[in-house]
């Protein structure tokens, strides 16, 4: 349900999936705790996702040599909040690739960090057993669609209420001017 309420950002991102592309639009989705994140990636037609926890943060903190000492579970918060900026909104002093390896400089420290997002794709076992599984068509719906829906739904109401004061104001505006004309006439017949 949080994951739903987060918002998308747009990110222009070195693509190495298809051929003759430097950057592509991607939308990304995270949620940043203080002991675990969750990413979300889309192009609208595919869809990444990655989830990391406490001990699996710092052990890829250690493997990526992210640029910071990062060598027990109290420091992770702090990791995660750094991280958590760097998705926020796309930044013009970091780097982002496809795989999103990020870097970005911390003044005395630089901090490099690669979310390794799977692909999601639609699974015919788990959808002929009808299992709730985490699927590629679901998540876009779920988080993209859906909610994109709602939005043109509520702009259309909007749209509509506006018609309709319009239309009472142009109403009330022909009913004065009637009133105005029938004013001056009466006031010529004297």
């Amino acid at each position: 349900a949080e994951l739903c309420s987060a918002d998308w950002v747009a990110f222009n991102i070195n693509d190495d999936i298809e051929p003759k592309s430097d950057e592509k639009a991607y939308l990304i989705k995270s949620i940043f705790k203080n002991d675990f994140y969750l990413v979300l990636v889309t192009d609208l037609r595919r869809l990444w996702f990655e989830e990391l926890r406490g001990m699996e943060i710092i052990a890829r903190a250690k493997e990526i040599e992210t640029g910071l000492d990062i060598t027990d579970e109290l420091q992770l918060p702090n990791l995660l909040t750094l991280l958590s900026e760097l998705l926020k909104v796309q930044r013009e002093d970091s780097a982002y690739d496809f795989n999103l390896r990020t870097s970005i400089n911390l003044g005395l420290a630089s901090l490099r960090w690669l979310f390794s997002c799977e692909m999601i794709s639609l699974s015919r076992e788990t959808e002929n057993m009808k299992i709730n599984a985490l699927d590629e068509q679901s998540v876009l719906y779920q988080h993209f669609i859906l909610p994109m829906m709602h939005i043109a739904l509520e702009y259309r109401e909007q749209v509509n209420l506006l018609k309709t004061m319009i239309k009472d104001k142009e109403n009330e505006v022909a009913e004065m001017l009637e009133l105005l004309n029938k004013a001056k006439l009466s006031d010529y017949d004297r």
